[in-house]
């Protein structure tokens, strides 16, 4: 007969149950702590240690305002090519590209180059992104 769960916390499936003692010095131990209490993300150390291991990512929240306008900004310069791009696909499936008019025409090369300058736009922020982080 299956058991009935009668409430209260569920069972864990993949219980952790193994257990691994690492030593530190305290300056290691330190720059251990200092990038968790930076990172703002994780909950306890042992989390934010297996993410390091097993994921080998590693996740911060950035204080840095410059950095945070400029993802901001980012954001909606995509946003800006999504809309731009659907404008420029609902003009050329509405007709003909023979069928254009001057003004529809004009209309859509003027989509095509906002589409490019919000894309270089994203690949300045990009690689000026990198060369900080080098």
């Amino acid at each position: 007969m299956a058991q009935y769960n009668k409430g209260g916390r569920p069972k864990i499936e993949n219980k952790r149950e193994i257990r691994i003692k690492i030593n530190f010095t305290k300056e290691e131990f330190g720059i251990l702590n200092k990038r968790y209490l930076e990172s703002r993300i994780y909950h306890s150390l042992n989390e934010m240690i297996r993410d390091l291991l097993l994921k080998n990512q590693y996740k911060l929240v950035t204080t840095d305002q410059n950095l945070l306008v400029e993802s901001t900004i980012l954001i909606c310069s995509v946003r800006k090519i999504g809309n731009n791009f659907n404008q420029l696909l609902k003009h050329l499936n509405q007709k003909k590209i023979d069928n254009f008019s001057t003004d529809e025409k004009n209309i859509i090369i003027f989509n095509l180059q906002e589409i490019t300058k919000f894309y270089i736009k994203i690949e300045g922020f990009l690689i000026r992104l990198r060369d900080n982080h080098r």
